[in-house]
């Protein structure tokens, strides 16, 4: 991508990253770069410095095809901590500040949302809803802004911020259609359903980032037990002392209070349903012709309630972005510049094309390169990568799968891949406590193949869910085939592959339908708790010195045999550490 002319979208929020969008180029060619797979600390954000030295022998660096998400003076906050901006200008970065480029572009937060999703999506026409944490406060809109002109916030104190926006989608043009505030600073009410599943987060397991667990444990919740008419009820109980104030897996299982906090779960679970249902409804009625729906934002990560939603059969098609967290905000920068006034030419992305790895370039896994990262290690090159993977899952191993270029989003959708056979009966038990080192009640997900996906699980056939995105139950027939990748409740959330998206996983799908009888694989991400996707080949290694994976593939060398790379690794830790001990 070397000189290449491209669109420049950047986010200094959280989950903070840089999006290069070529010029007159189809969309799927751009790369994101995401801030948490550099340091290695998930969710980072703020200055994106070493981010941008990577962009600049990339792309021509035009001022005015640059743009950001306005992000309420926190530039201005870095700059009193050190000298941000002398820093920017002596490195010749000053063309990714407004401080130093008048011509750097603002957008809001929820618009930059909806433009991503509108860009990559399939429809042609669409309802979009974006809905969040929270995203840019009422000062942020210019004077005059036709958001905040036809939706303005209520006249309650405290300082208003998006909760919740509604755009149509025509083509390449959006109109906001509906928007809702929230108040973080009064005393009461008015707050928003992605703020309610972040301090559900920080009540039950005393973690901002953890809204994903809290879905998962409502389904262990008991019905009933808590009995909200109000979210001011529900964010009443989340306040009401029993806040889980520990760290770490071992002591929240120990705390004693498991199932007080499965029922709340189920609580905020089950209003969020309500709560997205009702507004669904209220928008088919206002839009009875538009038969598309879209939702993206944070909270469009709940497959749970995404399910339930395609049930309840409202609308005919629905679509979730690969990435619809802040993971996407650089992007729809990015695409506001480059669609603003139809400067160019738009088309849906069709089904079959949809994909999720935008990661750099360089991350995808060459074999030179494999053999320098991995000297001493026993490698073997493969002439059919994925039939050996589908070899090795139907005895029973579990695979590291290391493939193209790195997934842009939180989860792993067959590049960055744990894979096992989703018939073993004690697979989420062992992944949680050996592997991963998650909670007991964390369940799994899995990739099935597109055209048989509807034989396992309950949906029409020809559904789409290519990232994940929904929740269906397993059929009756299938519970016991597929136990590893089934919740308590009965659901799991699946991926269904087309050979076009990813030929590669297609193609082991197929050799385990062959072999196993079952299309399908358990797939989780390429970490472990608390740390980000692994992105290069050099986190790959550091990931299976330390956990006991069976086997890794990557590109079309595997990986094997490396108890000997993990007993040197603990050795050389045991070093290091009697080394620092004596030192102290």
């Amino acid at each position: 991508m070397k000189g290449t002319e491209a669109y420049i979208g950047l986010n200094k929020g959280h989950d903070g990253g840089v999006c290069l969008l070529p010029v007159h180029e189809s969309p799927l060619g751009m790369e994101l770069l995401l801030k948490e797979r550099f340091t290695r600390v998930k969710h980072a954000g703020g200055e994106l410095n070493q981010l941008l030295f990577k962009v600049v022998d990339k792309v021509v660096v035009v001022p005015e095809r640059i743009a950001e998400t306005s992000f309420r003076g926190a530039e201005q906050m870095w700059n009193a901590r050190e000298p941000y901006f002398e820093i920017l200008r002596r490195c010749g970065l000053g063309a990714y500040t407004i401080q130093f480029n008048p011509k750097l572009r603002l957008f809001t937060h929820h618009y930059a949302h909806a433009r991503a999703a509108a860009t990559l999506s399939p429809f042609s026409n669409s309802l979009i809803i974006v809905f969040d944490g929270s995203g840019n406060c009422r000062s942020d809109f210019a004077a005059g802004h036709p958001e905040i002109t036809c939706f303005p916030p209520p006249s309650v104190p405290g300082t208003p911020l998006e909760s919740c926006t509604v755009y149509r989608q025509t083509g390449s043009r959006l109109e906001c259609v509906l928007k809702e505030w929230q108040f973080f600073d009064n005393m009461t009410g008015h707050k928003g359903l992605g703020w309610l599943f972040t301090l559900a987060a920080v009540h039950i397991f005393n973690d901002r980032w953890a809204e994903g667990k809290v879905m998962g444990l409502a389904a262990l919740g008991r019905p009933d037990v808590y009995t909200v008419r109000t979210r001011e009820e529900l964010f009443g109980k989340l306040g009401d002392g029993n806040a889980f104030r520990g760290r770490g897996k071992r002591p929240w299982e120990e705390c004693g209070r498991v199932q007080y906090y499965a029922d709340i779960a189920r609580a905020v679970q089950e209003h969020f349903e309500r709560s997205l249902f009702e507004l669904a409804e209220k928008l088919k009625q206002r839009f009875p012709d538009e038969e598309n729906l879209i939702l993206t934002g944070g909270c469009a990560l709940n497959c749970i309630a995404n399910m339930k939603l395609v049930d309840k059969g409202l609308f005919k098609s629905f679509y979730v972005p690969p990435f619809p967290g802040d993971d996407s905000v650089a992007l729809g920068s990015a695409c506001a510049l480059r669609y603003e006034n139809e400067s160019e030419p738009w088309s849906p992305c069709p089904w079959e094309d949809q994909i999720p790895n935008f990661g750099p370039r360089e991350s995808a896994p060459s074999a030179a390169a494999c053999r320098d990262i991995f000297k001493g290690w026993t490698l073997r090159e493969l002439s059919d990568p994925a039939a050996e993977a589908a070899r090795l899952l139907s005895r029973g191993k579990i695979v590291a799968w290391f493939q193209g270029r790195s997934e842009s989003g939180p989860r792993a959708l067959g590049f960055r891949s744990i894979l096992a056979d989703p018939g073993r009966p004690e697979i989420q038990d062992y992944l949680n406590e050996r592997v991963k080192g998650r909670e007991k009640f964390r369940p799994y997900g899995c990739s099935v193949l597109w055209e048989d996906a509807a034989t396992y699980f309950e949906i029409p056939r020809g559904f789409e869910s290519p990232f994940m995105s929904f929740a269906p139950r397993v059929r009756g027939p299938w519970r016991e085939r597929l136990g590893g990748i089934a919740h308590a409740d009965g659901t799991s959330r699946i991926q269904t592959v087309r050979k076009s998206q990813n030929p590669l996983l297609h193609r082991c799908l197929e050799e385990m339908r062959r072999v196993r009888g079952i299309g399908c694989v358990l797939n989780t991400s390429l970490n472990v708790m608390g740390e980000p996707i692994v992105e290069t080949l050099a986190d790959l290694r550091r990931f299976l010195e330390k956990t006991p994976m069976d086997a890794a593939v990557a590109g079309n060398i595997l990986i094997e045999n490396f108890r000997e790379a993990r007993v040197a690794r603990s050795v050389e830790s045991a070093t290091e550490s009697t080394v620092s001990t004596k030192a102290t």
